[in-house]
């Protein structure tokens, strides 16, 4: 059990047959004593959800006290925290007393500066100065994400594509979003980990894949494209799909994720002489 400030008695007594009759029975219990439970419960962002980069949202948290009187003010804390955890935001306000039953809205905003994944935490009573009865419920979370980038992609194979041959099929990445997307690599930290925008090209003959290849592209600024180059050389004829896909791993956070894929039918000759074997 918890203890929450009171002093606990326990006291064991026997009662037999011959001890059964008529008369009183006195038991002193002392009850914890009565405290304050501070709670966040509840927590909106506005707008929701995936938040846009350098526009303002609006962070709100019901904070609701189902103690006794808080007898004082307490902080409550507001923090954004980047993937790995460290608050790259934080903000403190200061609420109270509540009484039983109390509730109270806190307001922050916060205007992100970096497309990613976050997460939002907002605490009450965050340095502990209120003794509460538990101290469980002082605090809620939420994951966001903030979106400014927006991939597409385009295929552009040659006009005719040769059994035996290297062909040349290009893969057009563009970025119709609003911020820039770039990679600084730190060989201290990531070692074989340099992230990049990848690019996939993929060729199937009916459901099954004959060919897969990956590109790569250090950055892409908003409005701007680049076109990734891949060789593919068929051993048969017949119809084929080439697919393209830009961060097929979801790596890059983005303001629509549906339109990362292209796909289009083709189908495979054979050269008709030497002339069409150099174009």
């Amino acid at each position: 059990a918890e203890d929450y400030g009171g002093v606990h008695n326990n006291t064991i007594i026997n009662i037999g047959d011959d001890t059964v009759g008529e008369g009183f029975l006195n038991l002193n219990v002392t009850l914890p004593l009565n405290l304050p439970d501070i709670a966040v419960t509840k927590l909106r962002v506005y707008p929701p959800p995936p938040l846009m980069l350098n526009t303002t949202c609006w962070v709100n948290a019901t904070i609701e006290n189902y103690g006794t009187s808080t007898n004082g003010s307490f902080n409550v804390s507001f923090k954004v925290k980047d993937e790995r955890g460290n608050a790259i935001e934080n903000e403190t306000k200061r609420i109270g007393p509540l009484n039983y039953t109390d509730k109270v809205r806190v307001n922050f905003t916060w205007t992100p500066s970096a497309p990613g994944r976050f997460t939002i935490v907002v605490s009450a009573d965050s340095d502990g100065a209120i003794k509460e009865s538990t101290e469980r419920n002082n605090v809620q979370e939420e994951a966001v994400t903030v979106a400014a980038s927006d991939l597409t992609v385009d295929i552009e194979p040659p006009y005719d594509i040769f059994v035996n041959v290297s062909n040349k099929i290009n893969v057009t990445v563009r970025n119709i979003g609003d911020a820039n997307i770039s990679f600084a690599w730190n060989r201290f930290e990531h070692e074989q980990e340099q992230k990049s925008i990848n690019v996939e090209l993929l060729v199937l003959k009916g459901d099954i894949a004959v060919f897969r290849s990956y590109g790569h592209l250090s950055e892409l600024n908003a409005s701007e494209s680049k076109t990734v180059a891949f060789n593919w050389k068929p051993d048969a004829t017949g119809n084929y799909t080439l697919r393209a896909i830009v961060d097929p791993y979801d790596d890059i956070v983005e303001e629509n994720e549906s339109n990362n894929e292209a796909e289009m039918e083709r189908e495979v000759f054979v050269p008709m002489d030497v002339g069409m074997l150099l174009y």
